[in-house]
């Protein structure tokens, strides 16, 4: 079996597919409960067909017949299928007609090339979105029966939603579909109210079951019509987001009507897979609602995911979706999430919270307190809750600091503080009760930032943890004043955020793989406090992308409600360009636009916008399908004024700060700032529209020097301020990337051969030419791999005639695209090529004796492989095929 990470029309990722064509296959046995390279469901696989040639019931079940009998036909082969065809599901939609079947996978092209198939998908799986829970809130607390109590949503100021809501404006009328984990309509903040007459909760519905788990493929999902949750409460949390409504905390649309659609069991690491999401947002569509919410998603920038795909069909028929952009920010750029990467869905990032929800401490000396956030709940020990206390230094050094040995000290009635490191944390807590220590105050280290959650088995003392920023200033005030105090306060205060207005650091980067401009929109997403299980305390602050994508859920039904068109299309270019420019954290000016696209949503100022900007965003691709001359490209953006009164613009441009995935070796790394940024030129600067009236402003752009810098993402913005004022009116985001897609360096160097021919019977690389025979039993075969560190576009892998290598013999592998990892693996047998192909016309047969060649063509995501200036290759070293 060749294991292949691929896309088929459109794969998601590290969610991606793989494809075994004319490949021998590995026994059953060794499949696992999932296919962890591929992130899919084994030999699953999702088929959408041309509605017009498949329609109706009977059509399908023929062409099922149909493809069952052609792929029993084994022919002139040396394999035979090991996996039979069959049909798991039909899926029978409005805007998607398909069906989820079992396949082996050596056949999926042989489906894909018939005329009634649109595209052909693996089955991906997906976990539960994984976001940073406040520890605050839970430990050391039961929370089923000391729930926090409602608090204000303290994110609204930042966006304008307060003021919307001041004038009257809460989403009425206007219908909201909750894809996720569930809801737990029993909360206060719903109601305690479903699928009654006055509910704002409307009849949802549970398409997999508590017990579900698609990581599991044994699992069997038992939908039903109740979308209760009481296990999972990321759902929750989001529906909180758009409408909770319980005295102090009002979401941000408090009057919508809220669908919710489980799409997830009970597990704490539970799945869920493509079928079920497609499912889920094709009933969403049909029940009528007006925004589709969906806060799940995989690493894999492809615009053609099959639910990237259905997002977009739905858009394209007037329904809204909001998609989280994903939480792959400390990872590197084109991390932007799957499904969100679709032309038709709002991708949405994530800014802080100004404010966030913490317990604190409070340092009291002459001159006078300082309070500081802590962690105060460490169960079992008891909750750091406490009254004026003496505060002391463990020890006078940084050795003795980290309290692991028992000084001798007398710390009888006293909080001591003591340094993360060396020891366990049960070993700093037990020293400092010997010591008659009535409580212990644990720094953590620079790179873990926020107060830390520690693990102990006993403590008869309060703990809190601080970050090492705050552990610094404490220590600080005690080597300058001595007799101070400490005290504690058990319960959330609302403080101030050192991060807060900034991109959050998890959001992911885009841009996607295609270079368009993702993530479109920022929003509240980190530290916010919204709704949860009774079982986790009905109230938790909660940060993800997954948190954000709400909110502008939330505010799109506001938007609604006031009479915006429901047009996806407009609503996003509004979004975009009445959006906030945020600043990077550093001192470079304006964040990169590939990790805030238009930036922070300023719900005002979208309001009272009577002007239009066509299109939203500049996408000006890489210098060869960008139409660059010289280094050089001119844009028109269409400025029109729907108002009642003329206006005067003032237009200037900015740069933002320029970005790279490749460090000086060529490896793919953090985000790496600096370089040149675009030079932007702007014709006229200064329009004058009267009512009606429309113009166009040419934009021209000059990328900054690959030759100097290459790899470059660059971004920036056309802004306009109403002639005389400072306030802006309007923003278009624009980026592009500065050097040609093709030459990325898609395999990651190194000193081993990559791509590279190996031998099965040695695992090791052959580089010379004296093309070694292979017998192709027991152990003398050929193999390959490809180690991949960015994305392809459109691929082949064929076996050629060694004297024409361009010309293929046999069809190996194919795809439509792959993310990252590799392909095959040279010291596994997956890698070896076991010499069958495919013809034109799909049909496998065994390649006979002769001298051959691998070759590997591929295009970048941009690119035609059919286009022989987007076409790429590598060729191996000869080989002989030599059976006996």
């Amino acid at each position: 079996m060749v294991v292949l990470l691929s896309r088929i029309q459109g794969a998601a990722g590290w969610a991606s597919a793989a494809l075994f064509i004319g490949a021998a296959m590995l026994p059953l046995g060794q499949a696992g409960l999932i296919d962890q390279q591929r992130g899919a469901l084994p030999n699953q696989y999702i088929v959408q067909f041309d509605p017009s040639q498949l329609n109706t019931g009977a059509q399908t079940r023929e062409f099922h017949n149909r493809v069952s009998s052609a792929l029993h036909i084994v022919g002139d082969t040396l394999s035979t299928p090991t996996v039979a065809f069959k049909v798991i599901k039909d899926m029978d939609h409005t805007l998607f007609k398909g069906s989820v079947i079992q396949l082996d996978d050596m056949n999926v092209n042989k489906i894909r090339q018939m005329d009634e198939v649109v595209g052909i998908w693996p089955n991906h799986v997906y976990s539960v979105p994984k976001t940073a829970k406040n520890p605050q809130d839970a430990k050391g607390r039961n929370m089923a029966a000391a729930p926090l109590p409602a608090r204000p949503f303290n994110v609204h100021n930042m966006t304008g939603v307060d003021k919307l809501q001041e004038m009257g404006y809460t989403g009425r009328g206007i219908k909201v579909a909750i894809i996720d984990t569930g809801l737990y309509y029993h909360h206060p903040a719903f109601d305690s109210c479903y699928d009654q007459p006055g509910c704002r909760i409307l009849p949802g519905y549970d398409f997999v079951g508590n017990d579900f788990d698609a990581l599991n493929p044994n699992s069997l999902p038992q939908p039903d019509d109740d979308p209760l949750s009481e296990c999972q409460s990321h759902g929750t949390h989001v529906a909180g987001i758009i409408g909770g409504h319980n005295g102090t905390f009002v979401g941000v649309a408090p009057g919508v009507e809220l669908t919710p659609y489980k799409i997830f069991g009970c597990g704490e690491n539970a799945g869920t897979s493509d079928e079920s999401i497609i499912a889920a947002l094709n009933k969403a569509y049909e029940d009528g609602n007006d925004i589709i919410s969906l806060s799940v998603g995989g690493w894999g920038g492809f615009a053609d995911s099959p639910s990237a795909v259905v997002a977009t069909q739905i858009a394209g028929n007037g329904t809204l979706v909001v998609i989280a952009a994903g939480n792959f920010g400390e990872e590197t750029l084109w991390t932007a999430s799957s499904p969100s990467t679709g032309t038709g869905a709002i991708s949405v990032g994530s800014v802080d919270a100004l404010q966030r929800y913490a317990t604190q401490l409070v340092v009291h000396g002459n001159a006078g307190n300082h309070a500081f956030e802590c962690n105060g709940h460490q169960a079992p020990a008891p909750v750091f809750d406490m009254v004026k206390t003496p505060l002391m230094r463990y020890g006078d050094d940084d050795a003795d600091l980290i309290a692991c040995t028992n000084l001798g000290s007398d710390f009888a009635g006293a909080v001591v503080v003591v340094k993360r490191g060396t020891c366990n944390y049960q070993a700093k807590v037990t020293n400092a009760m010997n010591q008659g220590a009535s409580g212990i105050i644990i720094i953590g280290t620079a790179e873990t930032g926020v107060p830390i959650s520690v693990a102990i088995e006993r403590s008869d003392i309060p703990i809190a943890t601080v970050s090492h920023t705050t552990g610094t200033k404490i220590l600080n005030l005690i080597d300058n004043e001595p007799n101070l105090q400490v005290s504690a306060d058990a319960e959330l205060a609302l403080i101030d955020s050192l991060t807060g207005g900034q991109i959050s650091f998890f959001s992911s980067y885009g841009p996607g793989y295609s270079l368009d401009i993702k993530p479109e929109i920022l929003a509240p997403g980190g530290d916010i406090y919204s709704t949860v299980t009774l079982a986790d305390g009905l109230y938790a602050s909660m940060s993800g992308t997954s948190m954000a994508a709400p909110y502008i859920t939330g505010c799109l039904a506001l938007l609604l409600e006031v009479g915006i068109p429901k047009k996806p299309d407009y609503i996003k270019q509004l979004l975009m360009t009445t959006a906030d420019p945020v600043k990077a954290t550093t001192e470079m000016g304006l964040a990169t636009v590939a990790h805030q696209g238009g930036g922070l949503v300023n719900l005002v100022r979208a309001l009272q916008a009577f002007h239009q900007v066509t299109p939203g965003k500049l996408v000006l691709l890489d210098p060869a399908y960008g139409g660059f001359v010289n280094g050089k490209v001119t844009k028109d953006l269409r400025v029109a004024n729907h108002g009642q009164t003329s206006v005067t613009y003032d237009l200037t441009a900015v740069s933002a700060v320029s970005v790279s995935a490749f460090n000086a070796t060529n490896h793919t790394t953090l985000p790496i700032f600096g370089g040149d940024g675009p030079r932007i030129e702007l014709h006229p600067f200064q329009i004058t529209l009267g009512a009606g009236e429309a113009a166009n402003v040419k934009v021209t752009i000059t990328q900054p020097s690959a030759s100097l810098r290459p790899f470059l993402v660059y971004s920036g913005f056309v802004q306009a301020t109403v002639a005389g004022g400072a306030d802006l009116a309007w923003s278009v985001p624009l980026m592009g990337f500065n050097t040609e897609y093709q030459t990325m360096p898609f395999f990651t160097p190194g000193d081993t051969p990559n791509p590279a021919l190996y031998s099965s019977a040695t695992s090791q690389p052959l580089v010379t030419n004296n093309a070694e025979a292979f017998t192709m039993n027991d152990r003398s075969f050929p193999a390959y791999y490809m180690d991949v560190q960015f994305p392809l576009g459109p691929w082949q892998l064929y076996v050629a005639d060694a004297a024409t290598p361009d010309q293929a013999v046999a069809i190996v592998e194919a795809g439509q695209g792959y993310s990252r990892d590799s392909i095959g693996d040279p010291t596994q047998p997956a890698s070896t090529w076991y010499g069958e192909g495919t013809d034109r016309d799909g049909k496998t047969f065994a390649v006979p004796n002769g001298q051959y060649v691998f070759g590997f063509a591929y295009t970048s995501p941009l690119g035609d492989l059919n286009r022989p200036t987007d076409r790429m290759l590598w060729t191996s070293p000869p080989f002989m095929v030599n059976r006996a």
